[in-house]
């Protein structure tokens, strides 16, 4: 489902005019919703949470690799 979400993104991000990136998502400010934002900063996000959940997974994989080559996991 991520790769798909992923490559839905890319396509989206294919067909949008560079001048659109200004564009404010909704009107209001509200965080929990994303909106009040621009476009720009929108996708600036969503690149630092994807980076920020793959160094998770990254880190998780080290550990569990670790626990592996000592033989207690």
């Amino acid at each position: 489902m991520l790769d798909e979400a992923h490559a839905d993104l890319l396509r989206l991000l294919r067909r949008l005019p560079a001048a659109r990136l200004s564009d404010r998502i909704g009107d209001l400010r509200e965080a929990s919703l994303g909106t009040g934002i621009s476009c720009a900063v929108m996708l600036a996000g969503l690149a630092q949470h994807n980076a920020y959940h793959g160094g998770q997974i990254a880190i998780l994989k080290r550990a569990l690799a670790a626990q592996r080559a000592k033989g207690t996991a």
